[in-house]
């Protein structure tokens, strides 16, 4: 697994990549990446886990926020998965704002040479979160990407999530 630091990154073979926060890997965060696995495998791409250096509360929130891993956790973790490239953004302000066609035109399309995106159902990009799912859908068919949307996991009728167990940890 090849470790990159944005902004400064680009990826020159097609890649298929899984977009998260992906902080303590959960259940859900695990189908998103099986999902990558086997879009990539099936797509013959290289695969992508694309993340963030530090999470965005802490930057666009200034919350006290207390990460369920480091990056250097999270890195160890996802190495067991198989991951071609691990793709740490530069979270600023710059980043956050971000428009969501800037986001897919800029980053996806041009450093990451996306030809598919896997997210989570409930995943949001760009500038105060105004991309969807359905956004990321129709930005895929202008921009020549598919788009594999992830439905959310629920264990005895509450979604997993990496909010929640930062909530059962107290």
């Amino acid at each position: 697994m090849e470790i990159l630091y944005g902004p400064n990154f680009n990826i020159d073979s097609e890649t298929a990549v899984a977009i998260g926060k992906f902080d303590g890997i959960h259940l859900g965060h695990k189908k998103i990446i099986q999902t990558l696995s086997e879009v990539s495998r099936n797509m013959n791409l290289k695969n992508v886990v694309y993340t963030f250096d530090k999470n965005p509360k802490l930057v666009l929130n200034h919350e006290k926020f207390t990460p369920l891993m480091t990056n250097d956790e999270k890195s160890k973790a996802l190495e067991k998965f198989n991951i071609d490239y691990l793709v740490y953004e530069n979270f600023n302000e710059n980043f956050a704002n971000l428009l969501p066609e800037e986001f897919v035109r800029d980053i996806l399309v041009k450093k990451l040479n996306v030809k598919a995106v896997i997210i989570g159902e409930n995943s949001t990009f760009g500038k105060d979160r105004s991309g969807t799912a359905k956004l990321m859908k129709e930005l895929g068919k202008k921009y020549g990407f598919q788009v594999f949307v992830v439905e959310l996991l629920k264990e005895n009728g509450e979604i997993i999530s990496s909010t929640k167990l930062r909530e059962k940890r107290g």
